[in-house]
Formats: structure tokens, C-alpha cells, sequence
């Protein structure tokens, strides 16, 4: 399925954000996620519950029931279950054969949001991505955390990391949004631990812009900038920026000023429809309530022309997207590499890692023309 030539769409073996900690409470929520269709809710004493949306009696949706104590009754027929999945109460039989039952689904709750494990196997509790150098589960105090609106993404997920793993976009893309971006032009530096991948553009000692001086006011007059981008998972991605440091007088890295970070979960919904969340995150001016709303309403806006701009490719991809006839230049070497990571992730749950895993290792150095795969 374009742009990743693999035998499934999205790996299943990884955690994603299933929502907001706020929109899950004493009320069954429905939403479908990498195409199972699911309910939550939480338990009385507050915690996350997760199961199959669909009564195993006559796959009444879970969504028309009602929630009894912990536990799920389904609207049709009054079958109950409990938040391990377990048909524990069925109204017209005493019998309960152990087959009537449905699954539940690990639950991590983190920061902002509620995290979900959609493999068949226990929770690989290390592939939880750690963010908290960017503010998600980071001691209080730390950062400033604010959640941004949440999107129904019309499109697959893959085109949304390719368009966050490059920024170059946004001098185009969001010129009526963000202003001139001119760093987002410049070549970048392409870093890679593990599975973890960075793409950073760096400005060095240059002038405080009108941006930068708004934001950090006490920031010096000659700093460092830095638009950074960096994929932590293919659930989570950190666009930041401006990360900015001061000058020294000879020109150098000086003391970090502050970060601003714009965190981009994205969870499939299916193939073609994405939940698209987001927070926004800094380490300065943590009090400052307006700002938080001036910042989030704008990255709002830019997501919406993001959203609009997939949109438009989705409803062409199927037709045209081919990858052996795509042309990739330099700062695409980012998205490529991460392409690359999710397909080997996919095969590998599909067997067929041994023979693709070393070359998925390197980082592509592609050019004007079409790109060796």
C-alpha cells in the first residue's frame, strides 16, 4: 500500500494514543483503531477499560448498551461483560460457555493521553514511547502541556509522517499560516539512535527574529535556532521548534533560551482514515494562559491546511501512487528512512524481516530522479 511496499499497512505490534485522558470517563466511547472497532470507558475506580466493540451473540455494537458497576451491557440481548472481556451475566441462559467472551485491550495512561497495545501477544512495555524530554510524563513543573484539537484525517497515516519527517513544506504548505520559514529550506542534519530518528535544521548566530522575540522576549540579541523534527514512533512524532540557544561572543552554542514542541500523534483508524492528535508543549512562560491559546489556535490552523493538503493526495494515491516512479530529492532523506523503519517493522511481523533488515539500516541519499529501492 503506497508509499510502503509491505504486506500490511501499519505495524499492529506497537502502542498508539487510543485519545484524550479527558474524553474517556462513565460513558462507552466508540472508535475504530487500525480497523478493530473498540469501546472505552473507565471502571469506578477510574481506571481505562478497552474491549472489542461487537456483542459475540449478534455483533451488536457495545457503543448502544450501558455500562452496569464496571461492566458492559449490551443493548440487544443484555449480555454482560466484564472489563477483562468475560461474559459474566447472560439474562435468558444460567449457562455461560467460556467461548462468550471478547478481548481487552492493554492500556497505559500517560500525560495527556491514553495509549493502547493492538498486538496479539503481551504489551511490549518498551515500545511505549518515552517522551519525556519533550514534556509527556515529564515531572510537573517541567513544561507546560497543552492538548489541540483532535482531527479526523481522511487519509492514511503514512502520508501524515511523511509530511511531518519534512518541514520543507512549510514554506509552502503554510505560508499563510506560519509566515516566511525560511530555515525550513535549509538542508538538514539527519540523526538516527535505534528506531528513534531526527531531521534538524539549525540556524547559527544570527540575529533574534521578530517570532523568536515574541515568544522568548528575554532571549539575547544573537541566538541559535533550531527546527527539529524527530520520529519516535509510528504513533509519535515531535515537531519542534524554534529550539533556541544563545550566542556566545564568539559566535558558539550558548545556554539553552527555551523549546516549543508541536506533538503529533497519529493513530489509524483504517487504511485511509486516521485520528490525528495533538499537544503542544514548552519549557518557559509556563504560566502564561493567553499564549497557550494563541499558540494552540495557530497550530490548529496549521494542521487544518496539513489536513486539507492529504486530503486532496489521498483522493489521488490509489490511482497514481506508485513508488518505483517517485521522484525524491535530498531533504526527503528523513521520510525515506522512516519509511524504511515502518516497513521492516511490518515485515517483521509478517516474517519476512531476515531478509530485508540490513538494508533498511542505512539512511537513503536520493536525488533528482527516480530513487533506488
Amino acid at each position: 500500500m503506497y508509499p510502503i511496499d509491505a504486506p500490511a499497512p501499519y505495524p499492529r505490534e506497537q502502542w498508539y494514543v487510543a485519545g484524550t485522558a479527558q474524553e474517556f470517563g462513565r460513558e462507552i466511547v466508540a472508535r475504530q483503531i487500525l480497523g478493530d472497532p473498540l469501546v472505552f470507558y473507565r471502571t469506578e475506580a477510574g481506571e481505562p477499560v478497552a474491549l472489542w466493540g461487537l456483542c459475540p451473540h449478534r455483533l451488536m455494537p457495545f457503543e448502544l448498551g450501558s455500562l452496569r458497576d464496571d461492566e458492559v451491557v449490551c443493548g440487544y440481548h443484555g449480555f454482560t461483560f466484564s472489563a477483562q472481556g468475560k461474559c459474566v451475566s447472560i439474562p435468558t441462559s444460567e449457562q455461560i460457555s467460556p467461548a462468550c467472551r471478547v478481548r481487552s485491550y492493554p492500556l497505559v495512561e500517560r500525560g495527556p493521553w491514553v495509549w493502547i497495545w493492538m498486538g496479539e501477544g503481551a504489551p511490549d512495555h518498551d515500545r511505549l514511547p518515552d517522551a519525556s524530554d519533550i514534556g509527556l510524563g515529564a515531572d510537573p513543573g517541567e513544561w507546560r502541556v497543552d492538548v489541540t484539537r483532535t482531527f479526523d484525517l481522511q487519509a492514511r497515516a503514512q502520508l501524515l509522517i511523511d509530511n511531518l519527517m519534512d518541514l520543507s513544506h512549510l514554506a509552502f504548505v503554510h505560508v499563510n499560516s506560519v509566515g516566511p520559514a525560511e530555515i525550513a529550506l535549509l538542508q538538514p542534519e539527519i540523526t538516527r539512535d535505534g528506531d528513534r530518528l531526527g531531521v534538524t535544521r539549525t540556524t547559527t548566530d544570527v540575529p533574534r527574529d521578530g517570532f523568536v522575540t515574541f515568544l522568548m522576549p528575554d532571549a539575547p540579541d544573537r541566538i541559535w535556532s533550531a527546527l527539529v523534527t524527530d520520529f519516535y514512533s509510528p504513533a509519535l512524532i515531535n515537531a519542534g521548534g524554534p529550539w533556541v540557544w544563545g550566542s556566545t561572543p564568539d559566535g558558539a552554542r550558548g545556554e539553552a533560551v527555551g523549546k516549543l514542541n508541536f506533538i503529533h500523534a497519529m493513530t489509524p483508524a483504517g487504511p485511509n482514515r486516521t485520528h490525528y492528535f495533538g499537544v503542544l508543549t514548552r519549557n518557559f512562560r509556563q504560566d502564561d494562559d493567553a499564549l497557550s491559546g494563541m499558540l494552540s489556535a495557530q497550530n490548529d490552523m496549521v494542521r487544518d491546511e496539513d489536513v486539507t493538503a492529504l486530503e486532496a493526495i489521498e483522493k489521488v494515491v490509489d490511482r497514481y501512487g506508485d513508488i518505483r516512479r517517485e521522484i525524491s530529492v535530498k531533504p526527503d532523506a528523513g521520510a525515506l528512512s522512516v519509511r524504511r523503519l515502518i516497513r521492516k517493522l511490518i515485515l517483521a511481523e509478517t516474517g519476512g524481516a531476515g531478509e530485508d533488515g540490513a538494508s533498511y539500516e542505512r539512511a537513503p541519499e536520493p536525488a533528482a530522479a527516480q530513487p533506488s529501492w
